[in-house]
């Protein structure tokens, strides 16, 4: 009777434990789930940034049109352009660089995120495993015991 106790003792310990791991591990699924959520967000933003720059590019090239009336107006007109073009041109670059590699961060974040995932799936289908087994030993202990 006391070895039964003990062993029923060990089984609520280990089954508590158990409860423990998942609850942890259900925990870090859901951060996980949320910051990949909130990545694609920032992806979405970056890529909308994109647009409104490309449209910036274009209301420019817009604007260089209008601004040609006469021979030295367009010859000044032009120079001044041309370098708040080359400016804008840089800006663009570099904003669309960035943006490259925020997405290939976000990616390589996306990719670590569901290795992450997938693990904690395994070590959840192995306590699961493990929990079944640790009850179907219980039951047993328990018809014995009832026996």
């Amino acid at each position: 009777s006391d070895n039964l106790k003990a062993t029923d003792e060990k089984d609520r310990h280990a089954h508590s434990e158990f409860q423990k791991h998942l609850d942890e591990l259900t925990k870090r699924n859901h951060d996980l789930e949320h910051k990949l959520t909130v990545e694609e967000a920032v992806k979405s933003e970056l890529i909308k940034k994109n647009d409104q720059l490309s449209t910036e590019v274009e209301r420019l090239k817009a604007a260089d049109e209008k601004q040609h009336q006469s021979l030295s107006e367009v010859k000044e007109s032009s120079q001044k352009h041309a370098e708040e073009l080359m400016k804008k041109n840089d800006q663009l670059s570099t904003e669309v660089q960035k943006l490259s590699d925020n997405l290939k961060a976000t990616e390589e974040r996306d990719r670590h995120a569901h290795s992450e995932l997938e693990t904690n799936q395994k070590h959840l289908d192995e306590l699961t495993k493990r929990n079944h087994d640790l009850e179907h030993k219980l039951t047993a202990e328990e018809t014995v015991k009832t026996e």
